[in-house]
């Protein structure tokens, strides 16, 4: 019962290393439940090596032979050759209790004389080793009973005793073991055994085989100082081969659970490479039916912030911040211009005058009361469009583009200047974004640089005149032993290279917390340029940052530094990480809305996304990037000053 338990339990260890998840690791217990297993055989098998006299010898089963169960013994010995029946009959008859039975029944009555009351056979234990010798003889066939008889007269004689004092037990193949009775009649015990030594001393190997024909004695030698060679013993029948058979089972189980392993990890491998070739998009995506337009309730119109507004609204808001009454009025969308109405637009309009006209204003209040319930900003999230076009209607531009399903919008697409009437020169996977208060061309959300296209991107920072290049993305990602490149090293190794026809020279770089600034100077032809670049690491792989503060002191220093003396733009800002939408938008996102906290007290996150996704489709990936724009505008929110009211 207890084998077939283990057996059972081995059975569902090998399916759960097979066909389970971490088979490495249960392999282990599938190794500890094979060697137990084995030690119970190796306990239970008759094989099994047994100690006698300080010697290693083989088990054998102690011969009980019942008084009706010797005519047949005897019986079917006659009939049988096997070496096991052979055995058997030559230790009965060799037995001195068996010698004395014949002799006092005579040689015509060998059946009764061992019919007698039950009979005793002593077994090669029962004789103490000081008294046994071994005998080996020469030959690859078994003696038969014949040569045995031979063989105990032949070494009777040469020791000059009655060939009933000699006892041989056949211990294996062609291997006895012989003890010398000194007085028969006396039976088998130690003061009528005669030592080996003295047998030994008086036994003349050579005179035996004089005596044996077509056989001979090889040696014969006291018990303490031989040992038996199991030289014909079959493999399956040796002692150690349960221990072969558990080793290989090991080995078998290690080597399939190494395979399983392998093999899921090469899995885990390809879905982590066919995710990072991919962009990521919400998991829940928001049902809409196109072509169906929805009448608003009658007094109440939507307005297109994206097109017609700035990000900022409501702009008698800033102008009557004092008044209590008015500040009451426009939160509840009841007041502005025209009474427009501030909201959600139904679910069934399409993308467009969903992106156009979508909103949440907040208060700074409404701000820090809106990262309790995360779970609604997640559900705001998912139901933005992702306004990503299908196509690009540029021959060969497929070969710009990181990832294949990531194209630029059309309607703010970034155009090169166009090189020996190459269509294709004027393409770069880029976008304008605008910024607060409606300000054109205030952002450039782009891809990270590909080898081939290192010269497209100095030549976008040329000709739109970027003051700032803000990268947030390291140039590789490890995935587990692999490396993914996520952006490539457009700038100088050194300090001074040439991409395409522009010259970009690195005046000097400085470290900061979380980031690292690099003043550049570009050359084209005669002119030259000055462009600040910062490269954000502080991002990790896998999630987003867990405070914004390096973040926001970031925003605030491009903020600066975008502006010339008259609080005026020099130019558009470059964003990119890999794609141009997650860490891009978030970048963009936080910038926006820091000046829309700063103007206005008030800040329309929900407004900012949907803004930025006309211009450039997908911009925000996840909602942990949404949540975490929140984040970083109520960290920022704390250190600005409290609004005066009149």
């Amino acid at each position: 019962m207890r084998i077939t338990l283990i057996a059972n339990c081995i059975g569902t260890d090998i399916f759960r290393v097979t066909m389970g998840r971490y088979g490495l690791s249960r392999s282990l217990v599938l190794v500890l439940n094979i060697g137990w297993f084995c030690a119970i055989l190796i306990y239970k098998s008759d094989c099994a090596p047994v100690s006698l006299a300080g010697k290693q010898y083989r088990n054998q089963n102690v011969l009980e032979v019942e008084s009706g169960r010797v005519q047949e013994l005897l019986g079917d010995y006659k009939e049988s050759n096997s070496r096991n029946d052979r055995s058997r009959y030559d230790i009965l008859k060799r037995s001195p209790q068996a010698v004395q039975r014949k002799d006092d029944a005579g040689d015509d009555d060998t059946a009764s004389a061992f019919a007698d009351p039950p009979l005793t056979t002593p077994a090669r234990d029962d004789i103490n080793w000081k008294y046994t010798l071994v005998v080996e003889v020469s030959g690859n066939q078994v003696l038969n009973s014949s040569q045995v008889q031979v063989l105990q007269s032949a070494l009777a004689a040469t020791l000059s005793v009655p060939e009933e004092s000699v006892v041989l037990q056949n211990s294996h193949g062609n291997v006895f073991n012989m003890y010398v009775i000194s007085e028969a009649q006396g039976g088998v015990v130690d003061g009528n055994l005669v030592p080996a030594a003295d047998v030994e001393s008086q036994l003349n190997v050579e005179k035996v085989n004089r005596q044996l024909p077509g056989f001979s004695v090889l040696n014969v030698l006291p018990q303490e100082r031989h040992t038996i060679k199991y030289d014909d013993v079959p493999f399956w029948e040796a002692s150690y081969f349960p221990y072969v058979i558990g080793a290989l089972a090991a080995l078998l189980v290690l080597l399939l659970a190494l395979i399983c392993y392998c093999c899921i990890k090469r899995r885990k491998q390809k879905k982590e490479e066919r995710e990072a070739t991919h962009v990521l998009y919400p998991p829940i995506k928001p049902e809409f039916k196109s072509g169906r337009m929805i009448q608003p309730e009658s007094g109440q119109m939507y307005a297109p912030v994206a097109r017609s507004q700035p990000i900022k609204i409501i702009k008698g808001l800033q102008e009557r911040r004092s008044s209590t009454a008015s500040l009451t009025i426009d939160l509840n969308g009841k007041g502005g211009a025209h009474g427009t109405h501030y909201g959600s637009p139904p679910k069934e309009s399409s993308s467009e005058e969903y992106l156009s006209s979508a909103g949440n204003r907040m208060t700074r209040k409404q701000l820090r009361n809106s990262l309790k319930n995360v779970r609604a900003l997640h559900e705001e999230f998912w139901d933005i469009p992702m306004n990503h076009p299908e196509s690009i209607d540029v021959p060969g531009s497929g070969t710009k583009n990181r990832y294949r399903t990531i194209l630029p919008n059309p309607n703010s697409r970034v155009l090169l200047p166009e090189v020996n009437d190459d269509p294709l020169s004027t393409y770069i996977n880029a976008n304008y974004v605008r910024g607060y208060d409606h300000e054109e061309k205030a952002f450039i959300a782009t891809q990270g640089a590909m080898p081939h296209t290192i010269s497209d991107f100095w030549r976008m920072i040329w000709f739109t005149d970027t003051p700032i290049i803000v990268m947030i993305q390291r140039l590789k990602r490890e995935i587990r032993s692999n490396c993914f490149v996520k952006c490539e090293h457009y700038w100088p190794h050194h300090k001074q290279d040439v991409y395409g026809e522009i010259e970009v020279c690195v005046d000097s770089t400085i470290k900061k917390d979380g980031y690292i600034l690099r003043n550049m100077t570009l050359k084209y032809l005669e002119d030259t340029k000055q462009v600040k670049h910062f490269w954000y690491t502080a991002w990790p792989d896998h999630k987003t940052p867990d405070t914004a503060k390096q973040l926001l002191e970031l925003v605030e220093e491009v903020e600066r530094c975008r502006l010339d003396e008259n609080e005026e733009p020099i130019g558009p800002v470059t964003v990119h990480c890999s794609a141009g939408l997650g860490r891009t938008g978030c970048f963009i996102a936080i910038s926006i809305g820091v000046r829309q906290l700063q103007e206005e007290s008030m800040v329309d996150i929900l407004g900012i996304v949907c803004q930025m996704r006309l211009d450039r489709g997908g911009m925000i990936q996840t909602n942990e990037q949404y949540e975490f724009i929140h984040q970083a505008l109520c960290l920022y929110e704390k250190y600005l000053p409290d609004p005066v009211i009149d």
